[in-house]
C-alpha cells in the first residue's frame, strides 16, 4: 500500500450550476463581440469560459442546446 487514501486521486467537485452559468455568459459575450451572424463556435465558448470543450456538450448537448 502506498498509504494514500482513495480520495487523493479524485478530481475536485465541480459546481454544475456555476459551470453552466459561465458557459452561458461566455456565449453571450462572444455573440455581443462578434455578432449573431458570425455564428457561435463552441470551442471559443469553452475557451472564453475557461473550461474543456467537452463540458459544453456534456451540459448542453449541442450549440442549439446552449442557445
Amino acid at each position: 500500500m502506498s498509504g494514500k487514501d482513495a480520495t487523493d486521486t479524485k478530481r475536485p467537485a465541480v459546481d454544475r450550476g456555476a459551470s453552466e452559468a459561465a458557459l452561458e455568459a461566455a456565449a453571450l459575450r462572444l455573440l455581443r463581440r462578434h455578432g449573431v451572424l458570425a455564428g457561435l463556435n463552441l470551442r471559443e465558448v469553452a475557451d472564453e469560459a475557461g473550461v474543456n470543450r467537452g463540458l459544453v456538450y456534456h451540459y448542453f448537448g449541442s450549440r442549439q442546446g446552449l442557445l
